[in-house]
């Protein structure tokens, strides 16, 4: 299994953050992600043919979003795996659509029921069950571990989960 993580900053110096999500893909799907995304990214924000800004940018894993989008302009990133990625400079965040356009990627990548995905509500059993999958990848509890501050900062933590894989569920 391999991920997606998807990036938007928005309302930057208006007391606003960053919203990340990190979605796990199988191998087939995280493979057509970057083709799902580009078309998607090229196609949002209808009407907006006079914007300044290119509507896709590459964005080299080496280089990063950071030295990729000018500094303070909203923009939407994902990233594959812990590869490269893609992002787009934000101009009207109401065209966007904000969270909801990587949701809505997603879903049709994934061929899920949108209304379905809207709807479901989470239980203190669903938690449970994605905390124990998720601990792989789980970089934050090292935080807790002063001895493995430095895997983090070397990024050690976050290869050995990618290498390793989510945690095989039990049956």
């Amino acid at each position: 299994s391999t991920q997606s993580t998807g990036e938007t900053a928005d309302n930057l110096g208006r007391g606003a953050h960053t919203a990340i999500e990190c979605v796990p893909m199988a191998p087939r799907d995280a493979s057509a992600a970057p083709a799902f995304f580009r078309k998607a990214l090229g196609e949002s924000e209808r009407g907006d043919e006079w914007s300044a800004h290119a509507k896709v940018l590459d964005v080299p894993a080496a280089r990063g979003v950071r030295h990729t989008v000018p500094e303070q302009f909203a923009y939407f990133h994902v990233q594959f795996a812990l590869g490269n990625g893609l992002a787009r400079v934000i101009d009207d965040r109401r065209a966007f659509g904000g969270a909801a356009f990587a949701r809505s990627v997603i879903v049709g990548l994934l061929e899920l029921d949108e209304h379905e995905v809207r709807t479901r509500r989470t239980t203190e059993a669903h938690v449970a069950t994605f905390k124990k999958r998720f601990a792989p990848y789980d970089w934050t509890a090292a935080l807790h571990d002063e001895s493995r501050l430095a895997d983090i900062n070397r990024g050690a933590v976050a290869r050995d989960a990618v290498r390793e894989g989510p945690a095989r569920p039990t049956t």
